[in-house]
C-alpha cells in the first residue's frame, strides 16, 4: 500500500468521515496547488478550512502522511509547474476539486450563476476561483484583462471580466474558457444542491465582513452536520444548505445593471 493509500485509509477510518479524506485532499493540494510561491496563499486558506472542519489535532496528525511542507520541492510533478489554482480566502474546500477541472481548458472560472453549459459565455463568472494553465494564450489573456482596466475605469476586476468575455480579442488570442458548474463549485449566489458532489463553496454575493463570517460559520456547521449523518441519509440528497442568512444576492442585479450601463 502506498503512502497516499495509507493516508486515505487512515483519514477514512479516523472518524468515519466522507471518503474524500483530509489526507487525500492535502496530498492533492500540496501536489497540484503549491508549486509556485504565489499559490501558497491558496494552500494556507485551504489548510485553515481543514483546521476548522477537522480540528487542529487531525490536521497535525494527517499532515505528515500527505507529505510535509519541508518536502515541497520533491513532490511537485512537472505538470503542476504549468498550472495554478487561484482563489479568494472566503472559499471552503469540501472535496478534491481537481478531477472536476477540464483538461483542455486554458482558463477555468467559477460562476455566480451557471446556465448549464461550461462553454456558454452568458454564464456569470466569479473571479474568486480560477484554474489557469500557464501558456502563451493565458498570459496574453491576463495582459488583456489587466489592460482593460483603463478601458473601463472604476470597475472591479470581476466586472471587467464579465465585460471582456464577449470581446472578439478573446477569440483572437485563442483562449479556451470553461465555466465551472455550481453543482461542484457553488456559492451563496447559487449554492450547490448536492452535498455528495460539492467540492467548494464561496461566500459570494455578500456585503460586509460580519455578514460573510456569519454565513461562513453556518456553512461550516451545515457541512459538519452532513458528515455526521448515516450513509443512507447522506445518499438521500434531501439535505440542503441553510445559507445564505445575512448575505445578500444583490450582486446578480449589480451585474445586470453594470452590463446595461455600458
Amino acid at each position: 500500500m502506498s503512502r497516499r493509500q495509507r493516508a486515505v485509509t487512515a483519514a477514512a477510518a479516523g472518524r468515519g468521515r466522507d471518503s474524500f479524506g483530509f489526507a487525500n485532499m492535502m496530498h492533492q493540494v500540496l501536489t497540484e496547488s503549491a508549486a509556485r510561491p504565489r499559490a501558497l496563499f491558496s494552500v494556507a486558506s485551504i489548510l485553515l478550512t481543514c483546521i476548522l472542519v477537522y480540528g487542529v489535532a487531525d490536521t497535525l496528525r494527517f499532515l505528515p502522511l500527505s507529505n510535509s511542507f519541508s518536502s515541497f520541492p520533491s513532490i511537485f510533478p512537472s505538470s503542476a509547474l504549468d498550472n495554478d489554482s487561484l482563489q479568494d480566502a472566503d472559499i471552503m474546500w469540501f472535496r478534491d476539486p481537481f478531477p472536476r477541472f477540464y483538461q483542455d481548458a486554458d482558463f477555468q472560472v467559477a460562476c455566480d450563476h451557471f446556465l448549464g453549459s461550461p462553454d456558454d459565455v452568458q454564464n456569470r463568472p466569479n473571479g474568486g476561483f480560477n484554474h489557469v494553465k500557464s501558456n502563451n494564450r493565458s498570459i496574453e489573456f491576463y495582459r488583456f484583462w489587466y489592460a482593460s482596466r483603463e478601458t473601463y475605469p472604476g470597475y472591479h476586476d470581476q466586472d471587467v471580466l464579465n465585460i471582456i468575455k464577449f470581446d472578439p480579442s478573446i477569440m483572437d488570442i485563442g483562449l479556451k474558457i470553461k465555466f465551472l458548474d455550481t453543482a461542484y463549485f457553488g456559492g451563496l449566489c447559487e449554492p450547490s444542491e448536492d452535498f455528495n458532489v460539492v467540492c467548494t463553496m464561496h461566500a459570494n454575493c455578500c456585503y460586509g465582513l460580519n455578514s460573510k463570517l456569519n454565513d461562513l460559520r453556518i456553512m461550516l456547521q451545515d457541512w459538519k452536520y452532513f458528515l455526521s449523518l448515516p450513509l443512507t441519509l447522506k445518499k438521500s440528497a434531501i439535505f440542503s444548505w441553510t445559507v445564505p442568512e445575512n448575505c445578500s444576492l444583490d450582486s446578480l442585479h449589480h451585474y445586470d445593471s453594470t452590463r446595461m450601463s455600458l
